[in-house]
């Protein structure tokens, strides 16, 4: 899938064992020269051991396939866990011979003669065990006995034991002492050293048609040699999947960062790199995040705990301003007031009975006047705008002080007539000021006999002076 995107004529990185591509180093170079030899010299026992993945394999099949098949022939027993009968039978139907009987000694008779006959024929053959270290201890006794069929110069059957380091475990015991001791000619593969394994990966890729430089980064190689450990077959995968996922990230050549990601994906641990990747870039965000705010806010933060809990100074002329307003809407007024309100006045209506009780007149107090000023009531109204009817009207004594929208009361004290002579309360914005009325008396005689009291005095207009003054006569007034 990726050989067009980097240049080359076919996958280089097979994990299956291809002779094409037998990289011999020195121990590989000495196991095939170990097989050639104990083959062509007819040794009679050999043995090939090596760690798993180191090649054992690939060497095999080369020596395979170099060998002159008019003059050898080969028996391959790729399952070694059979028995001693089961293995006389699979010599049997790969040489092409007849069994007549089904009896060991008769079966070993047989093959006897007919090695004979192959030697006379110049034709030399090689009974091949892979994955010898799985073969029971009682079938390798027996294969001793198969060594026995020679002349007197030479052995009549080569057996080539390939196995992984066990093998020379099971050797080592005693019951096996008489095998170790037929062994002519023992061979060991070796890891790659690290100069190996980059000439490993040279030389397949240019068998490929491709150069290493231009695929694989120096970086990325020197990773896949440090992780391989000198594994042939850890080579191949590393490089294999890090040349699919180069494809797939589009880059070219192949990077470090993508040989780390495809062996952290091999050993299984892919996905928790990843996320440790992403948590650490996120907090180091966050933090440097939290150190700007820090750096930004810390003159204003330290002026705020310099000056926090301290009195203003009246000499420096600071002042506290006022609250302001909410900016919740307040209900509306009726329509009958509302032009007073905009005009900057406040209405109250009230029935006057001194004047009539069938007619009643309004009062305007502004704010910004020193009069209050008086006009007809065209017909009678409650204070929300409403009719009122002249039934529904209480004595003056029984009344109840109306209230006026945003917070002002006006609380009368004097009588009717003296309110429209200007002779009762004068009110400022945002004070209420009240007086405690005497019901027991009526409004006429309220006004002849009692003067207006000091507390209903002309106020100045200053809210805050008439506030000063109206508790400056509280406290004169307390005993």
């Amino acid at each position: 899938m990726y050989l067009d995107y980097y240049g080359i004529d076919k996958e280089p990185f097979h994990i299956t064992p291809d002779p094409e591509f037998l990289f011999l180093s020195t121990s590989h170079k000495e196991a095939l020269g170990a097989m050639i030899y104990g083959v062509q010299q007819r040794k009679g026992f050999l043995a090939v051991t090596g760690e798993v993945g180191l090649g054992k394999t690939t060497v095999l099949r080369a020596f395979i396939e170099n060998l002159d098949e008019a003059h050898v022939k080969t028996v391959i027993v790729f399952n070694a866990n059979v028995s001693y009968k089961g293995l006389l039978k699979t010599i049997y139907r790969d040489l092409g011979l007849e069994l007549s009987n089904d009896d060991v000694f008769e079966m070993v008779n047989g093959l006897h003669e007919a090695l004979i006959e192959e030697y006379k024929a110049d034709r030399n053959v090689v009974l091949i065990i892979d994955e010898a270290q799985n073969m029971p201890v009682e079938t390798l006794e027996n294969l001793r006995m198969l060594s026995n069929l020679e002349t007197s110069k030479d052995k009549l059957l080569q057996i080539l034991l390939i196995g992984q380091p066990e093998l020379e475990a099971i050797l080592d015991r005693p019951e096996l002492r008489q095998l170790k001791q037929r062994l002519a000619v023992r061979a060991r593969l070796e890891p790659l050293t690290a100069d190996d394994s980059l000439k490993y990966i040279e030389q397949r890729l240019r068998k490929a048609g491709g150069e290493s430089g231009e695929i694989f980064t120096k970086g990325a190689l020197q990773t896949i040699v440090h992780e391989a450990k000198g594994v042939p077959r850890r080579i191949n995968i590393i490089c294999d999947n890090a040349l699919v996922t180069g494809f797939g990230y589009n880059e070219k050549p192949v990077t470090k960062k993508i040989v780390l990601e495809v062996i952290g994906d091999l050993e299984g641990r892919g996905g928790d790199l990843r996320r440790r990747f992403k948590w650490a870039a996120l907090l180091v965000v966050i933090a440097g995040f939290l150190a700007t705010l820090l750096w930004m806010g810390s003159g204003a933060l330290g002026d705020f705990m310099k000056t926090a809990g301290k009195a203003p100074d009246p000499n420096s002329g600071a002042s506290i301003s006022p609250m302001k307003r909410s900016s919740q809407q307040e209900p509306p007024l009726p329509q009958s007031l509302q032009s007073v309100q905009e005009s900057g006045g406040l209405v109250r209506k009230f029935p006057v009975s001194a004047k009539g009780a069938d007619s009643g007149s309004s009062t305007t107090v502004d704010p910004g006047s020193d009069t209050v000023e008086e006009s007809p009531l065209q017909g009678d109204f409650n204070i929300d705008g409403s009719a009122l009817s002249p039934e529904s009207f209480p004595p003056a004594h029984q009344r109840e002080e109306p209230s006026f929208p945003g917070g002002l009361e006006l609380e009368e004290s004097s009588s009717a007539e003296g309110l429209i002579a200007g002779e009762g309360p004068q009110v400022t914005r945002g004070l209420t000021t009240s007086v405690e009325e005497d019901k027991s008396e009526s409004a006429e005689e309220k006004a002849s006999s009692q003067p207006a009291s000091q507390e209903f005095q002309r106020l100045p207009r200053d809210p805050g002076d008439a506030i000063e003054l109206l508790l400056q006569r509280r406290m004169e007034e307390q005993p």
